[in-house]
C-alpha cells in the first residue's frame, strides 16, 4: 500500500508541475520584455510635421491627394497656411502633442471613400511630410473593410516611445497617443498596401465600406455585414471590438483575414480614441481588473476564426505561394493552376506577396484546407527576397493559405501574410482566389441605398513648421 501511495503521490506532484509549467508557459510573456531600448530616426521631430485630430473621418464631415492607385496620388484639395512654431513635450509619446489647430478643411460630397495622404509642404525648404487618413460613408454596407488604424498607433515610435521602443528607459510602454506626427509609415507599415486592399474591393464590388477598427465597437457598423475583411493586420483589438467580430460571425458572415497577426493584442482606447492602453506584460489596465496581454491569454486564440494563427517564422522575408489543393478544388476554378505552381511572384511594389508576417493552421484547426503555403524561407538571416537558387527557402517561414468552413453556412478565407494585399488586381491568381471566395460566400444582395447622409463633418490638422528643429 506504501509503494502504491508514494507513486499516487509522485503522479499528483508530476501532474501540478506540469500544471505550472503550462500556465507559466503560457502567460510567460509577463516576464518577457517587448521594448527596444533604442533610439531610430522615426523618432525625431523635423520640420515640418504634423498630425490629424483622428485617423478616419466620415465624408460630409495640407494638401489632400487621394491613393487612387499603387503608388499614384491626384490632387483634390491645397491650401496654404502660415509657419507655426510649436513644442515637442517629452510625454508626446504617450499625452500627445497639444499643438495648436493650424486649419480646418471640410470634407464634401466630392470626396471620395477611400485613403487619403495629407502633405504638409514646407515653402522655404520644400521639405515634405505625409499625413494618412481615411474617409468613409455612413452607409450601411454588406461588404465591410477594417482598417488596422489601432496598429497604426502602436508601431508609431515618433516623440520617443511606440509599443515597441523606448528611448528614454529600458521600460514597458503601457500608452501610446494618435496625437502626434505618426512616423510609422516610413519603417514597418506599407500603407500603399493596406489602401490596394481598399481600393481593388471599392472598384469591383458595388457596396463596400471601410471602417477604422475602432469603429467595430460601433453596433451599426456591422449591421448588414455579410463579408468581413480584416486588412494587412489588425493586430491591435479591444474586447468590444473582438466580441463584434465573433457576433458577426456567429450570425452567418463569412470573413477574409487578408493579412497576418490579426486580432492579436487586448487593448483599451481612451472615450474620445486619442490615446491607446496595451499590456503586453499581461497586468492589469488602469483603474481595471482586467488584465492585458493577448488574446489566446483571454481564451480566444487567433485560429478559432481567422483558421490560423502567427507565429515568427519566415518575419520579414517575402516569397511567392506555392499551390497545394487539388486543381479541381472550386477556389481555383478557372485559374488554370494545380498542385505545384508557383503564384504571388510579385505584388504592387515588385515585391513577392507572401511576406512581412505569416500564419499558419494549427492542430486546433484539423478542418482547415490548405490552398497554398508561401516559400518563405526561417528567418531573414537567409535573405529577404525569395531566392529560387537557395533551397532554404522551402516554405518553413511560409504563410498557409487556409480555407475554413463554419456550421452555420459561412466560411473564413485566410490569406496569412500582411503583405498578400499588394497583389489584388495585380496577380491573376491571388485576386482569383480571392475572387471565388467572394462569388461563393459573399454579399448576396445590396443593402442601404437610400440612407441619408448626415451633415459635414471636419478635420482638424495641428502642425509645426519652423527654421528650427527645438
Amino acid at each position: 500500500m506504501n509503494a502504491i501511495a508514494t507513486f499516487v503521490s509522485i503522479l499528483a506532484i508530476l501532474a501540478v508541475l506540469t500544471f505550472v509549467a503550462i500556465i507559466l508557459w503560457y502567460y510567460r510573456y509577463r516576464f518577457i520584455s517587448f521594448i527596444r531600448h533604442e533610439h531610430t530616426p522615426d523618432m525625431d521631430s523635423r520640420i515640418p510635421e504634423g498630425y490629424t485630430d483622428r485617423a478616419f473621418y466620415y465624408r460630409n464631415r495640407l494638401s489632400l491627394r487621394r491613393m487612387s492607385g499603387p503608388f499614384q496620388y491626384e490632387e483634390v484639395y491645397s491650401m496654404s497656411f502660415g509657419r507655426e512654431e510649436q513644442s515637442v513635450p517629452t510625454t508626446a509619446s504617450e499625452q500627445g502633442c497639444n499643438w495648436k489647430l493650424s486649419l480646418t478643411v471640410t470634407i464634401g460630397n466630392d470626396f471620395k471613400s477611400g485613403y487619403y495622404q495629407a502633405l504638409i509642404t514646407d515653402e522655404v525648404t520644400l521639405k515634405t511630410f505625409p499625413m494618412y487618413l481615411i474617409i468613409g460613408v455612413r452607409n450601411p454596407a454588406s461588404m465591410v473593410i477594417v482598417a488596422p488604424v489601432s496598429t497604426w498607433t502602436a508601431y508609431n515610435a515618433w516623440g520617443g516611445k511606440s509599443l515597441y521602443q523606448n528611448q528614454f528607459q529600458n521600460k514597458t510602454v503601457y500608452f501610446v497617443s494618435t496625437q502626434r506626427p505618426n512616423t510609422a509609415f516610413e519603417v514597418n507599415h506599407s500603407i500603399d498596401v493596406e489602401a490596394n486592399t481598399f481600393n481593388w474591393f471599392s472598384e469591383t464590388y458595388p457596396n463596400v465600406s471601410v471602417i477604422p477598427d475602432y469603429l467595430l465597437e460601433s453596433p451599426k457598423s456591422l449591421e448588414h455585414c455579410e463579408l468581413l475583411v480584416l486588412s494587412y493586420h489588425c493586430e491591435y483589438i479591444t474586447a468590444e471590438m473582438h466580441a463584434a467580430v465573433r457576433r458577426v460571425a456567429d450570425r452567418g458572415a463569412s470573413i477574409i483575414s487578408l493579412g497576418a497577426n490579426q486580432l492579436y493584442w487586448v487593448v483599451r482606447w481612451n472615450p474620445n480614441r486619442t490615446r491607446m492602453e496595451c499590456h503586453k506584460d499581461v497586468t492589469l489596465f488602469e483603474h481595471s481588473l482586467a488584465y492585458g496581454g493577448m488574446w489566446k491569454h483571454h481564451f480566444h486564440p487567433q485560429q478559432e476564426y481567422l483558421a490560423g494563427r502567427y507565429n515568427g517564422l519566415g518575419m520579414h522575408t517575402f516569397a511567392p505561394y506555392r499551390v497545394l489543393a487539388a486543381k479541381e478544388h472550386w477556389i481555383l476554378a478557372g485559374l488554370g493552376v494545380e498542385p505545384g505552381d508557383i503564384f504571388g511572384m510579385e505584388g504592387i511594389d515588385g515585391k513577392p506577396i507572401c511576406g512581412s508576417e505569416t500564419d499558419k493552421v494549427t492542430m486546433s484547426n484539423p478542418n482547415a484546407e490548405i490552398i497554398a503555403r508561401g516559400m518563405n524561407c526561417e528567418d531573414e538571416s537567409i535573405g529577404i527576397l525569395y531566392d529560387p537558387a537557395d533551397k532554404r527557402w522551402d516554405g518553413t517561414g511560409g504563410g498557409e493559405m487556409a480555407l475554413a468552413y463554419r456550421k452555420n453556412g459561412s466560411a473564413v478565407l485566410n490569406t496569412a501574410a500582411i503583405h498578400s494585399g499588394a497583389g489584388l488586381g495585380v496577380d491573376t491568381v491571388f485576386t482569383g482566389i480571392v475572387q471565388n471566395f467572394v462569388k461563393r460566400f459573399g454579399p448576396k444582395a445590396e443593402h442601404g441605398k437610400n440612407v441619408r447622409e448626415r451633415p459635414a463633418e471636419q478635420m482638424s490638422v495641428e502642425h509645426r513648421t519652423s527654421a528650427e528643429a527645438p
